[in-house]
C-alpha cells in the first residue's frame, strides 16, 4: 500500500531498480548475489531514514557523564542495527513480490 503512495516516476524508477537486481540474482550461482545478499547491500541505501527523523534522534541524546554517554551510544547503535535489519527486510520482501509479479 505505501507503494501505491509514491509518485509514478518514483515508483517506475523503483520498479525498473528491482527488475534489475532481480536479474543480478538470477546469476547467483557465480556472483553470489542471492535476493537476500541484495537486501543487504541495498536495504540500507533504498530505505535510509529521512533527514527529520535523524534529526530528532540527535537531538534526544541526553549529554550528561560519560558512562551514561556510552549507554546512549550503544543504544543508538543497536537501534540503527536494528533499523538497519528491517530496512533489509522491506527490500526482501519487495524483491521478492516483484520477482513473483505481485508488484506493478
Amino acid at each position: 500500500k505505501t507503494f501505491e503512495l509514491l509518485n509514478s516516476d518514483n515508483r517506475k524508477i523503483l520498479l525498473y531498480l528491482f527488475d534489475h537486481l532481480i536479474r543480478v540474482s538470477e546469476n547467483s550461482r557465480i556472483n553470489m548475489m542471492h535476493l537476500d545478499n541484495i537486501a543487504v547491500v541495498f536495504g540500507p541505501t533504498l530505505m535510509r531514514p529521512s533527514k527529520l527523523m535523524i534529526a530528532n534522534s540527535a537531538s534526544n541524546q541526553p549529554s550528561s557523564a560519560s558512562g551514561s554517554v556510552m549507554a546512549t551510544d550503544l543504544d543508538q547503535m543497536s537501534s540503527e542495527l536494528q533499523g538497519s535489519m528491517y530496512q533489509c527486510q522491506v527490500v526482501l520482501a519487495c524483491l521478492k513480490l516483484r520477482q513473483n509479479g505481485m508488484l506493478k
